[in-house]
């Protein structure tokens, strides 16, 4: 009888501990340790190594030379013409050049041809 009441007492610990509500650390939870040679040269070319997207994948995030500056289609930017928050598609405008190289996530229209497009949503 003493035996199986030590065999249960063990089985509820070991039931207890796997109860635990401690979070173990994900390796997707940070950075990674080491600074990679891409991380490294991102850096070095004045970038920002940042996680982007839905995925939260890390990619080298550069500012972009024309950032902020008006345009009237995609070929006057470096990166995306984008129009004013609320601009209605089909409406002539003038738009803005995107801040950085990964600036297009997230939902806003474009400007083509000096014509504000349907709203996009990009993750």
């Amino acid at each position: 009888m003493h035996i199986k009441s030590i065999a249960l007492s063990g089985i509820l610990l070991f039931a207890l501990a796997a109860c635990s509500t401690t979070k173990a650390p994900q390796a997707s939870d940070s950075a990674p340790p080491i600074a990679t040679t891409e991380e490294t040269r991102c850096l070095a070319e004045g970038g920002t190594w940042s996680r982007v997207g839905l995925l939260g994948n890390f990619v080298c995030v550069k500012p972009l030379a024309d950032a902020g500056k008006a345009c009237h289609d995609k070929s006057d930017c470096q990166g995306v013409c984008k129009a004013a928050p609320g601009a209605v598609p089909g409406t002539q405008t003038q738009g803005v050049c995107s801040a950085t190289t990964h600036d297009h996530f997230g939902c806003y229209s474009t400007v083509e041809q000096g014509v504000v497009q349907s709203m996009l949503c990009i993750d």
